[in-house]
């Protein structure tokens, strides 16, 4: 319903519709927005992009946010898998992005994939 009356362009959509005979309908519904185009090595970018459109979308994120029935909304980055020479790695957020997050009551998530030369 909420899709109906926005600007969103979701790549996916789950709901009763979105199942074949190797998956089970799902529990909840919900959808995913491309937000960056950015490779996963480029975080710096996919930031950028993610803060443009919190900025941008902030009126309609509010009334996801108030949507009846939602569970959670989330960011999530797509960051790749450093080498396996590396011990330690760590990544950082910049606060204007986490303010943005939590203003809008978003969750950040990030999933880690391999790196394509480690494939």
């Amino acid at each position: 319903e909420f899709l109906k009356n926005n600007s969103f362009d979701p790549c996916v959509i789950f709901d009763e519709n979105s199942h074949s005979r190797k998956y089970k309908v799902p529990k909840s519904f919900g959808f995913n927005v491309s937000i960056s185009e950015a490779e996963f090595e480029d975080l710096d970018t996919q930031i950028g992009d993610v803060v443009r459109f919190l900025k941008k979308e902030c009126r309609e994120l509010k009334r996801l946010e108030e949507f009846a029935d939602i569970e959670t909304v989330s960011v999530d980055f797509a960051i790749s898998k450093p080498g396996e020479e590396i011990a330690v790695w760590t990544r950082s957020f910049p606060p204007e992005l986490l303010v943005l997050l939590g203003s809008l009551g978003i969750k950040l998530e990030f999933t880690i994939w391999p790196n394509s030369d480690q494939c």
